[in-house]
């Protein structure tokens, strides 16, 4: 849980968010690798630039 003086969407709702997604990407029949250019193209739109490889460290973290 965030903290009570910290957003409601702290470091660990955002991360909670992202092993839902993974884990609806499994329910689904899919994987992020199976939409890794999107990924990949969504986040350096935001300013983010990671390789697949750093991504994929990260999410297999997740779920």
């Amino acid at each position: 849980m965030c903290a009570a003086k910290e957003s409601k969407w702290c470091e660990a709702a955002h991360s909670a968010l992202c092993g839902a997604l993974t884990n609806a990407l499994a329910e689904a029949g899919s994987t992020p690798a199976k939409h890794k250019d999107s990924i990949l193209e969504f986040m350096e739109s935001k300013g983010q630039v990671f390789t697949w490889e750093g991504i994929r460290y990260v999410v297999k973290n997740l779920a």
